[in-house]
């Protein structure tokens, strides 16, 4: 996967937003993530296009995890200030048996850990998001489609953690809680 490095201080090397970086970034993401659904799916692509593929529930499912597997690297590289990622679901409803009552969303919303908020990483995120949006709208699937944002990264910290603000309070869930992508050892 192609990244973009922080450096010593936790700066993004590409403060002037290269956009050619970026849609790089995105671009690797987006092969990685589709290597990883096709692998556990069990699946070649010279059987199946891609945008039939992210139809079916179970391929979008894993897609979704690569990309947040692949946002999480990217972030982790970008902000050394990163303690924790995890990917939510907001529809989730802890009762239900089956997923089959949440429509196909192909959005990844995330939530990650951070010592301190910081303009920087939202900045990066953004830009992410831009880049990693016009490139999966490049599938001609019904998800993805008119997708005008694709990530959600709600950044929270460990004070909110420990008051219970916001979506800090979905990291103690026992019903519901979001799934760990990353954590600092």
């Amino acid at each position: 996967m192609t990244t973009i490095k922080a450096d010593k201080k936790g700066k993004s090397k590409c403060a002037g937003e290269n956009i050619l970086e970026m849609a790089e970034l995105a671009e690797g993401i987006i092969e990685d993530a589709v290597q990883l659904a096709n692998t556990r799916q069990n699946i070649s692509l010279e059987d199946e296009k891609i945008d039939t593929l992210l139809d079916r529930r179970e391929y979008l499912g894993t897609f979704r995890y690569g990309l947040a597997k692949g946002i999480t690297e990217a972030l982790v590289e970008n902000d050394a200030g990163v303690v924790a990622v995890y990917s939510f679901e907001p529809n989730a409803n802890p009762d239900a048996e089956t997923e089959d009552y949440l429509s196909l969303d192909g959005n990844v919303d995330m939530i990650a850990l951070v010592e301190k908020r910081s303009a920087g990483l939202v900045a990066f995120t953004d830009s992410l998001d831009r880049a990693l949006t016009e490139r999966i709208n490049e599938f001609s699937t019904p998800v993805y489609a008119k997708c005008s944002s694709l990530l959600d990264v709600k950044f929270v910290t460990q004070e909110d953690v420990d008051e219970g603000r916001g979506f800090a309070v979905l990291l103690q869930s026992l019903f519901s809680p979001p799934m760990r992508i990353w954590q600092r050892e």
